[in-house]
This record gives C-alpha cells, sequence and structure tokens, in this order.
C-alpha cells in the first residue's frame, strides 16, 4: 500500500508539472486531458484516478503557483526587512517576470472555470484586505499620500496590470521599460515626497 501511495504521490506531481507547463504554453481550452495522459504514457483512467477532471487539476496548479509566489515574497520581507516601497516594488517586479513567458489566454480562460473563479474570489477578498492593511503600512512609514482612496488606487492597478498582459506588452518592451514607464508611474501618484526620493533609488533616471 505504501509503494502505491508513493506512486500516486510521484505521478501526481508530474501531471501537476506537465499541466502547467501546457497550461502556460497553450491555454486552458486547448489542452486536453488526452494529452496529458498520452504525454506521461499513462491511460485516461489513471488519470482521472488522481484528477477527477480538468477544473480540479487547474485549480490545484494554480494553488500552487500562488503558494510559491507568496512565500517567495513572504521570505524576501523576512530576509531583508523592506520597506514599504522596496515591498511594492518587489511585488510588481516578481508579478512582471512571473508572467513574461505565459500565454496571456492562461489568464483570461481562467474565469470560465467555476471552482477556479470561486477560489480566486476568495483571494481576491483576502488579498483586498491585505492591501488596505500594507497602503496603511506605508502612510504611517511616511512613503505614501494620506488623502487618497486605495480601493480605488488598488482596482486601477489590478486593471493597468491585466491590460499588460491582455497587450502583451511584455513583448513588445522590456521589462524595466514597462516598469519604469508604467508602474513607477502609476505609484508615483500616490507617494509623499519622501516615498518619491525612494522611488528614485529604484529607477533608471
Amino acid at each position: 500500500m505504501a509503494g502505491s501511495t508513493t506512486y500516486k504521490r510521484e505521478l501526481g506531481n508530474r501531471i501537476l508539472s506537465l499541466a502547467t507547463k501546457l497550461f502556460h504554453e497553450r491555454g486552458v481550452r486547448s489542452v486536453k486531458m488526452d494529452d496529458i495522459a498520452k504525454a506521461l504514457g499513462i491511460s485516461k483512467r489513471t488519470l482521472y484516478e488522481i484528477y477527477a477532471d480538468k477544473e480540479v487539476l487547474l485549480l490545484e496548479v494554480v494553488q500552487k503557483e500562488r503558494g510559491a509566489y507568496f512565500s517567495e515574497l513572504d521570505a524576501f520581507i523576512k530576509e531583508q526587512q523592506p520597506n514599504a516601497m522596496e515591498v511594492i516594488l518587489e511585488f510588481y517586479r516578481s508579478q512582471m517576470k512571473r508572467v513574461a513567458n505565459i500565454n496571456p489566454i492562461y489568464f483570461t480562460e481562467q474565469i470560465r472555470y467555476e471552482k477556479l473563479r470561486i477560489y480566486l474570489d476568495k483571494c481576491a477578498k483576502q488579498s483586498y484586505d491585505n492591501r488596505m492593511k500594507f497602503f496603511q503600512e506605508g502612510i504611517e512609514q511616511g512613503y505614501f499620500r494620506e488623502n487618497v482612496d486605495y480601493d480605488i488606487v488598488t482596482r486601477v492597478g489590478e486593471a493597468s496590470f491585466n491590460y499588460i498582459l491582455q497587450a502583451e506588452l511584455y513583448k513588445k518592451y522590456s521589462l524595466d521599460h514597462i516598469i519604469n514607464n508604467v508602474l513607477f508611474l502609476f505609484i508615483r501618484g500616490f507617494c509623499t515626497k519622501k516615498g518619491i526620493e525612494e522611488l528614485k533609488k529604484h529607477q533608471m533616471l
């Protein structure tokens, strides 16, 4: 029994790894469970014993990605003890690097899957609370302006980032160019003089 459990766990990891690669390259809809089974040399029955359907598999792919990303961000904060400006810049840099080699359709298609949509809505609510707490910390540190509606800032920031993805601007412009001409300008708008000075340290002026 132990050997069977180990095999299933290892196979599950292989399935997850391949599915992640294919979803990133081709989007979700174009990847069939048949494609995954054939590529791994296993039967569809074996595949479905581990993942009941593609939506369950996609959900685990996204959960693992989010977990890894935020673990890296938490490690950065713990090790570097950054101020609010350094945190927000690291957040955007790492996000841009993460999506640079992913087909944008992977993100736009996710809304089609109900289980994933419910999960992402839940994550969005948790992230919203964390962001509001973060902005408050930035205000207290003197980097962010107090007379700003950070609910609007958050929504516009998300919309801008989504546009960068959908328009595939990262293919036309370098990561640094996008950061300097889009993200820095956006962040600058809600910075105090102290925040702007800190921002300049990270810009290519």
